[in-house]
C-alpha cells in the first residue's frame, strides 16, 4: 500500500517470498584400489526440480542440468569433483559441495617362481625367498612397492605376520606353500599369490670295498653285480635311485651308465673305482656322486695230487686221531 500524507489517497499490490531450504551432500572422499567407475550422488534430502552442474578440478564438466543429481568419475582421474545446486526460480541461491577421490596404483603380483633346493640330508633347508621380488614386481618400480612373504594367505591378506627375516627361512618338511603379498606405499592396494619351496634330500654313503673271488685261471677279470651296493648306498631312501659309471666325468653327466649294472666286468685288471650316481626322483639335477672300489681277489690253488693219509689202528676199534694240518 502506498498513500499520501493525508492518508486519504492510496494505492495496493502484492509480490511473494520465496525460502528455498537447499542443501546438498556428496559424502565422504573416495579412495579406491581398482579403475571401475565411481558414481557421485548429491543428496539434496530429496528435492525435485534443482538444477546441478558438476565440476572436475574447478572446471564445469557441461551446462546445468534439472534433477541431475549423479556424475560418473572414470580412471584415472582423481582429483577434486564437486557440485553446484540452485532453484532456477533464484539463480543466486546456490549450494556446493565436493569430495577427493583418488584412483591409486593397485599392485598385480606377478606370478611367483617355485623355489628348489637340494641337499645330502646334513643341513636344514634355508631358502631366500627375495629372490622372488622381481618376479613379483615385473615391470612394476620397485620404490612404489612393499613386498612380504607369509605362510598362510590369510595373513599375506591382512598383512599380519610375515616372515622374517625372508632372506633365510629353514623350510618345514620338505614342500611347502608360501604367500607373497605386494602393496603400494599406502599400503592400502595390495594383491597376493603364492609359490611352492621345495627341498630335495639324496643321502648317499660310500659304500664298503666290493670284493670278488677270480675264477680259475685267475686272469683278474670278474662279473660283479654292483646293484648289490645300493641298498648300502641310499640307506633305503625311498626316493633315491642308483645309477653307475666308468668315470667320475660320466656319472656327473649322467652318462653313459652301466649297463646293466647286475653283471658289469671289470675294465681295468684286478682293482678299478666306478662311480655310483644317486639322484632323487621327485628333483631334476638333485645328486650325489660316491666312489666305489671293485676288487678281484685271486682264487686259492690247491695242489693236486693230495697225499692221502693213512695211519694204523693199533686197538682195532676203528677210531683215531687225524692231524689234518
Amino acid at each position: 500500500r502506498i498513500e499520501d500524507s493525508t492518508g486519504t489517497c492510496f494505492a495496493t499490490d502484492s509480490f511473494f517470498i520465496n525460502f528455498f531450504p537447499i542443501s546438498v551432500d556428496l559424502g565422504l572422499d573416495q579412495d579406491t584400489c581398482t579403475t571401475d567407475d565411481i558414481t557421485l550422488t548429491a543428496d539434496t534430502a530429496g528435492a525435485v526440480g534443482l538444477s546441478y552442474q558438476w565440476f572436475f578440478n574447478g572446471v564445469s564438466q557441461g551446462p546445468s542440468t534439472i534433477d541431475d543429481t549423479t556424475f560418473t568419475v572414470t580412471a584415472p582421474n582423481s582429483g577434486t569433483y564437486s557440485v553446484e545446486v540452485f532453484n532456477s526460480l533464484d539463480t543466486s541461491c546456490i549450494v556446493t559441495d565436493q569430495v577427493e577421490v583418488l584412483y591409486k596404483d593397485q599392485p598385480v603380483a606377478n606370478e611367483p617362481d617355485d623355489l628348489f633346493q637340494c641337499d645330502d640330508g646334513v643341513n636344514a633347508g634355508v631358502f631366500d625367498l627375495t629372490v622372488n621380488d622381481a618376479v613379483v614386481l615385473g615391470a612394476q618400480t620397485p620404490a612404489d612397492y612393499v613386498i612380504s612373504y607369509h605362510n598362510t594367505a590369510a595373513e599375506a591378506a591382512s598383512d599380519t605376520a610375515a616372515i622374517v627375516p625372508a632372506t633365510a627361512y629353514t623350510i618345514t618338511g620338505t614342500v611347502e606353500e608360501i604367500f607373497v603379498r605386494i602393496e603400494d606405499s599406502t599400503g592400502t592396494c595390495f594383491a597376493t599369490d603364492s609359490f611352492f619351496i621345495n627341498f630335495f634330500i639324496t643321502i648317499s654313503t660310500t659304500p664298503t670295498k666290493y670284493n670278488i673271488c677270480d675264477a680259475l685261471p685267475n686272469d683278474g677279470f670278474a662279473t660283479f653285480d654292483l646293484t648289490t651296493k645300493d641298498l648300502e648306498i641310499t640307506g633305503g631312501n625311498p626316493d633315491a635311485v642308483v645309477s653307475y659309471y666308468i668315470t667320475f666325468a660320466q656319472a656327473l653327466a649322467g652318462a653313459p651308465a652301466i649297463v646293466p649294472a647286475n653283471a658289469f666286468i671289470n675294465t681295468v685288471l684286478g682293482f678299478q673305482v666306478v662311480f655310483a650316481r644317486v639322484d632323487n626322483i621327485n628333483a631334476t639335477d638333485c645328486f650325489n656322486i660316491v666312489p666305489l672300489e671293485l676288487q678281484v681277489n685271486d682264487a686259492p690253488a690247491i695242489t693236486d695230487p693230495i697225499t692221502d693219509y693213512f695211519v694204523c689202528d693199533l686197538d682195532g676199534n676203528g677210531i683215531e686221531t687225524f692231524d689234518l694240518t
